[in-house]
């Protein structure tokens, strides 16, 4: 398990052989970031009585190839928040924070990637950003697990790019508020193809791009 905990500094450990299996870090020098990759699965949780990972108002950028699970708080202050979660499943079961403008909060993946938990996306700002999931190359799909309920809360934008979204048995995704929700293919020419709890295809949307 890892913890940083520092003043002045910006953390970049961003080399693809890390690998702890629960990370928590704190920067308390404004704007400055942090930046961490792992070689497989990893966890935000408690580490040496650091809890979660936060700045004040630095990015925070986390990049994993398997799953990624956040039991304590991800906070940004007005900086940006991007989670790579690569082939994995983002469980979220806390909350994660930005009040950036623009795109203040980022789940992505270079293939397909999954949502689970009971968490939410928190925008806190008079002029919020944009919280956004991104799966946008053609053969890549997101999936909701069953009994995911996930918020987006703060008023701000929600954008999904998928060519491929699918809803589990009892699954959600919604939103507080919402300055505007746009579900689209990321360009992808294939359409949009949403598939309901039960299997069977629920919808298909033409491309926006």
């Amino acid at each position: 398990d890892a913890s940083v905990s520092v003043p002045p500094a910006v953390i970049t450990l961003t080399q693809a052989t890390n690998n702890v299996g629960t990370l928590a870090g704190s920067i308390l020098e404004s704007g400055d970031s942090f930046s961490y990759g792992d070689a497989d699965g990893l966890t935000i949780g408690s580490v040496l009585g650091t809890l979660g990972v936060t700045t004040a108002g630095g990015n925070i950028t986390i990049t994993t190839p398997g799953a990624l699970t956040v039991s304590q708080a991800v906070s940004s202050g007005a900086g940006a928040i991007t989670l790579n979660v690569n082939g994995g499943t983002l469980t979220n079961n806390n909350t994660i924070t930005s009040s950036g403008t623009g795109n203040s909060i980022t789940v992505q993946s270079t293939g397909s990637f999954g949502l689970a938990g009971t968490g939410t996306f928190s925008q806190t700002n008079g002029s919020p950003g944009t919280t956004r999931f991104l799966a946008s190359i053609a053969g890549n799909a997101i999936t909701l697990s069953a009994s995911t309920a996930q918020t987006v809360s703060g008023g701000g934008a929600i954008t999904i790019s998928t060519p491929s979204l699918v809803f589990g048995s009892g699954s959600s995704l919604s939103a507080s508020g919402a300055s505007a929700i746009t579900v689209d293919t990321g360009g992808v020419a294939t359409g949009l193809t949403i598939t309901s709890p039960d299997g069977s295809t629920a919808g298909t949307l033409g491309t926006t791009g």
